[in-house]
């Protein structure tokens, strides 16, 4: 693994690229989708494809986002106690979603959006197996963009920031609240296309190594998170509404994962 300045290194060597589609993926939408991802490109594809997903990104208005992000934390907040780590698992989703003007055009409306998220989610993001139920999700949210110049981006977008940006999430409420930060920042895999010498390690092509993202929240090298000012608008409407609702920690309402993550985090409102 390799950790560090060796890490960063890794990240933005031009050889070393994200790992082809794993064999549990079925041909069908779901693999379709992946491979037109600009997360998952190779050298030669990947400009194109992130210039995309950075221009829908710098159409969104960033305080509309954290206005919208609020709000959603708030309908959460009736006065009881709020687990944020339930609530990390569908605010942001909620929020993106209502920001792209997806509201009402879906008849499960923003929970459905949030449930074809996750799936894909889980099998993109996680190495499940793809599915009918995850081609159905992945064909559902590309038809939500149907007027979109590529609906991959959008979707793309939505099916990042699902599992990103929850872990953002709960990292930024429980180092604002519980004044902690997590120990780990997740890890991330590449696959050299040459024979690469990185520090002390020479991977021969077709070779594998797993890079420690700690200290890099948004990655790092030309795969860097370009989504980083919507995440950061996204967290600080959920703080603005925690704060304007005066809620904080439970007493005992942290616990957490090896991590250093919150696996339940309660708050409750101050009277």
């Amino acid at each position: 693994m390799l950790t560090g300045d060796s890490a960063v290194e890794a990240l933005a060597h031009r050889n070393l690229v994200p790992p082809p589609r794993p064999p549990q993926f079925i041909e069908g939408a779901t693999a379709s989708l992946r491979d037109a991802m600009a997360r998952f490109a190779d050298t030669d594809n990947h400009g194109p494809r992130r210039a995309a997903l950075v221009e829908t990104l710098a159409a969104i208005d960033l305080a509309e986002a954290n206005k919208i992000a609020a709000d959603v934390m708030a309908a959460h907040l009736d006065g009881s106690s709020v687990d944020i780590v339930a609530a990390s698992w569908v605010v942001p989703t909620y929020a993106l979603a209502a920001v792209l003007g997806l509201d009402d055009k879906t008849s499960g409306g923003l929970e459905q959006i949030r449930a074809d998220a996750e799936t894909l989610a889980r099998v993109i993001g996680r190495n499940e197996p793809s599915s009918s139920k995850s081609d159905d999700a992945a064909q559902r949210m590309l038809a939500l963009f149907a007027d979109h110049d590529d609906p991959v981006v959008p979707v793309s977008l939505l099916y990042q920031n699902h599992d990103a940006v929850s872990g953002f999430m709960r990292a930024t409420v429980h180092t604002v609240y519980a004044a902690a930060a997590p120990t780990s920042f997740g890890r991330t895999t590449r696959v050299a296309t040459a024979t690469v010498t990185i520090g002390d390690i020479t991977l021969d092509q077709g070779e594998q190594v797993i890079i420690d993202l700690t200290g890099m929240r948004f990655g790092a090298g030309p795969h860097r998170c370009p989504g980083e000012e919507l995440a950061n608008a996204l967290v600080a409407g959920v703080l603005k509404a925690l704060d304007d609702y005066n809620y904080r920690v439970a007493e005992d309402g942290v616990h957490l994962g090896p991590d250093g993550f919150p696996t339940r985090f309660t708050m409750e409102a101050q009277q």
